[in-house]
């Protein structure tokens, strides 16, 4: 009887060595930290002139305007990421990539099974954005199927890519890959373009002269984030001094959020203000940028909050956020689940004055650095792989 290591084995035979575009792929393009991460990399590499192809499951949602006009865009127009699996290996066939790299592991558990299957000599290159040992403690029943899958499935990978050492950690405890294995290339998150959109002009009453001042949360409304923590403290905060609380993000917890806003007779002071497709102008101008995670990978938030000289408070979670924050020497951290500890964090910001970040907190997250670190994996993974079909010959 085969078994299913078998069957995925047989696939990875490929003919001749891969000469075609760089390919990206993502279930959507929705306005993710991961998915921006992707878009904004992939046409960086194509403006430093390499082909590039978006590979897109269903290719709609607030980042389709921002994928380059030289970069092609495939969408497979499949609404759920599962059933893409037939219409990705078609694609990989005819376009012939020399790789593919992806984000989000469900879609990167699918890529790296069609660049077997599809035997074009495609290699996978996998971007792992999170903590996985903290993703899967409270995973529903589909997500722990996809956890097992992820441990499968990875090491086939050519490639895993993770923003930031402890994740590459943790990537190693949780599915048992072997460190070097593991590339650590951090977020691309300061382009050439980010000083003038924190600077764009900003006509919103929130923020007129005299208003109270803003605390500002960013991000997916999703568990992770724990913006319901984020309203609790903020709660608190209104009792000690005048502030408004601007939650800029969509996700599913969008009808519980705003329900705990009502219930608590804020929805004059706290505005959920959805999608938000430039918001360094506001993080540039509210009085503190506030995290409130249960994990993290490399939250890039932050790293758009500090190079906004904002002042950041966020949760010590498990993940990225303490290095980033030069654990404390760059912003404040605070125990995570604990409304009254991070609300009391806020007040100090609030009443301490603005000042200057230090750049070397977010300089190494230019996208300059990011793509020359990422084309250079690309290269290594091309020639090992050139190689490896010569001795084959």
């Amino acid at each position: 009887m085969t078994s299913a290591v078998d069957r995925l084995q047989a696939h990875s035979t490929t003919t001749t060595p891969a000469r075609g575009p760089i390919a990206f792929f993502l279930p959507t393009l929705d306005g993710g930290g991961a998915e921006r991460a992707l878009v904004t990399t992939a046409g960086a590499i194509q403006a430093a002139g390499d082909d590039v192809v978006m590979i897109v499951g269903n290719a709609t949602g607030a980042l389709r305007n921002d994928v380059p006009s030289g970069v092609t865009l495939r969408d497979l127009r499949r609404r759920r990421v599962r059933s893409a699996l037939p219409a990705l290996v078609a694609e990989l066939r005819r376009t012939r990539p020399q790789c593919i790299i992806s984000t989000l592991d469900h879609a990167n558990v699918l890529a790296v099974v069609a660049a077997r299957i599809a035997r074009s000599g495609t290699q996978p290159i996998v971007r792992v954005a999170n903590t996985l040992s903290q993703a899967a403690l409270n995973s529903t029943r589909a997500e722990a199927a996809r956890m097992r899958a992820i441990r499968f499935v990875y090491p086939y990978a050519s490639a895993v890519i993770v923003p930031a050492d402890h994740v590459a950690s943790d990537l190693v405890t949780f599915a048992g890959l072997p460190r070097e294995s593991i590339r650590v290339i951090p977020n691309p998150v300061i382009d050439a373009g980010f000083m003038a959109r924190r600077s764009t002009a900003l006509d919103d009453p929130w923020f007129a002269s005299g208003a109270p001042p803003v605390i500002l949360g960013v991000g997916r409304l999703v568990q992770q984030k724990r913006f319901d923590l984020l309203i609790d403290a903020f709660r608190l905060v209104r009792d000690r001094c005048a502030a408004r609380l601007l939650i800029m993000g969509e996700g599913p917890e969008r009808p519980a959020l705003e329900q705990r806003v009502a219930a608590l007779g804020l929805a004059n002071e706290i505005q959920l203000a959805g999608f938000e497709p430039n918001p360094l102008r506001y993080m540039s101008r509210a009085e503190v940028v506030a995290s409130t995670s249960s994990y993290e990978g490399l939250p890039a938030v932050l790293v758009q909050a500090l190079a906004c000289d904002a002042k950041v408070v966020a949760t010590d979670c498990p993940g990225g956020t303490a290095d980033l924050l030069g654990n404390g020497a760059f912003g404040r951290l605070v125990r995570p689940g604990d409304p009254a500890v991070f609300a009391d964090a806020l007040v100090e910001e609030l009443q301490s004055p603005r000042g200057t970040n230090d750049p070397t907190s977010w300089k190494p997250y230019t996208v300059e650095n990011s793509v020359g670190m990422y084309r250079k994996l690309i290269h290594t993974v091309a020639v090992s792989r050139a190689g490896r079909h010569a001795m084959n010959q």
